[in-house]
C-alpha cells in the first residue's frame, strides 16, 4: 500500500495547486474516478467526493484537501501555476527543492487515492471528500454540499502525527490594513542605500510547526530595525516579508537609506549582528543578515509614517 501512495503522491505533486486554483487537481481526480470507474461528484468550487462501493453497506468518509501553501526560497526560479514540485528523496525523508512539499494535504489525498485504487478488499465502503481552498479561506469545506455526504463518520486525513487523532487545530485571523504611503525627500549625495535581507530561517506551517521554536524573520527583522535605528540616523524606503497566511516568514528585505559618515560603522554593525546571531540562535544554522549597496530610487518614509 505504501509503494501506492508514494505513487499517488509523485502524480499530484506534478500538477500546480495554489489556493484558489484546484482546477486542475480536482480535473485529475475526475479522471481519476473515471479509470477507476468509481461514482464522483464534482462541483464549481471544485470539490470532488469519489465513492467506492463495497459489501459493507455502511461507508465511511475520508477527507483531504488539494490546495498546498505555496512558499519558496528568494533565490529558487519556480512558478507555483506552472511548474511541478521537485521532490527529492534522501532515503528518510521526502523533501523540495527550495520549495514547499505540497505534503499538506497531498499526503492525505494519495492516501485517500491509493485506499480507492485498491482492488483487494471488496468489503469498504468509502466516501473520499477532496476539498479546495483550505488553507486560506476554508471556501471548500464551507461551500459543498453536505446533503451530498451519506456517511455517519468522517476521518479527516489533515494531520502529520502518525498514529494521533487531531480533534482541534489552531485557528487563524486575516488583517488588511491600508493607508498612503508618505515619503520625505533627502539629499542623495549625503546618503547611500542598502539592501538588507535577513534569510535562511526554516520557516514552517503556522500551525503544525509553531511550537518548534522556529524564529520569525518578521520578529527578527524588526528586532535588528530597532537597533539599527537607535545606533544609527537611518531611512526605511522600502521593507517586504512573509508571502502567505500560514506560513512562519523565512525572510525579510528592506532597504535602508544610511548617512556616507555613518556607512563604515553600519556595515561593521551588521557583521558583529552576524555573528551574534549564531551564537543567539543556533537551531537556526543558516541564518544570516546580508548586506548589498543598491540603487533604490524611491525616496524614505517619513518619520512620522514610521511612527504609525
Amino acid at each position: 500500500m505504501i509503494d501506492t501512495v508514494l505513487h499517488y503522491f509523485y502524480e499530484i505533486s506534478k500538477i500546480p495547486r495554489p489556493s484558489g486554483h484546484e482546477k486542475a487537481i480536482s480535473n485529475y481526480l475526475v479522471d481519476f474516478a473515471k479509470q477507476n470507474q468509481l461514482e464522483y461528484e464534482q462541483d464549481a468550487q471544485h470539490n470532488v467526493i469519489i465513492r467506492k462501493r463495497g459489501t459493507n453497506e455502511e461507508s465511511i468518509a475520508l477527507q483531504a484537501h488539494m490546495d498546498m501553501v505555496c512558499e519558496k526560497n528568494k533565490d529558487i526560479h519556480h512558478d507555483f501555476f506552472k511548474d511541478p514540485i521537485k521532490v527529492i528523496d534522501d532515503g528518510i525523508y521526502l523533501k523540495a527543492d527550495g520549495t514547499t512539499l505540497g505534503a499538506d494535504d497531498g499526503i492525505g489525498v494519495a492516501i485517500m487515492l491509493a485506499i480507492l485504487s485498491d482492488t483487494e478488499d471488496s468489503s469498504l465502503s468509502i466516501e473520499a471528500i477532496f476539498t479546495s481552498d483550505e488553507e486560506e479561506t476554508m471556501n471548500g469545506a464551507k461551500t459543498i454540499d453536505k446533503s451530498k455526504i451519506h456517511s455517519k463518520y468522517m476521518i479527516n486525513l489533515d494531520s502529520d502525527s502518525e498514529g494521533v487523532l487531531t480533534v482541534s487545530s489552531a485557528g487563524g485571523l486575516k488583517v488588511t490594513l491600508s493607508g498612503e504611503i508618505e515619503r520625505e525627500k533627502i539629499d542623495t549625495t549625503k546618503y547611500v542605500c542598502y539592501n538588507l535581507v535577513l534569510k535562511g530561517l526554516k520557516g514552517g506551517h503556522s500551525g503544525t510547526d509553531i511550537n518548534k521554536n522556529r524564529e520569525s524573520a518578521m520578529r527578527l527583522g524588526f528586532s535588528l530595525l530597532n537597533e539599527l535605528i537607535q545606533k544609527f540616523a537611518i531611512k526605511i524606503s522600502r521593507m517586504e516579508s512573509g508571502s502567505k497566511l500560514n506560513a512562519i516568514p523565512r525572510e525579510i528585505e528592506m532597504n535602508i537609506w544610511v548617512t556616507k559618515e555613518e556607512e563604515d560603522a553600519f556595515k561593521n554593525f551588521i557583521l558583529l549582528y552576524n555573528d551574534e546571531m549564531k551564537q543567539q540562535y543556533i537551531q537556526e544554522l543558516n541564518l544570516k543578515v546580508v548586506l548589498e549597496k543598491t540603487n533604490d530610487s524611491s525616496m524614505p518614509f517619513t518619520s512620522s509614517f514610521m511612527k504609525q
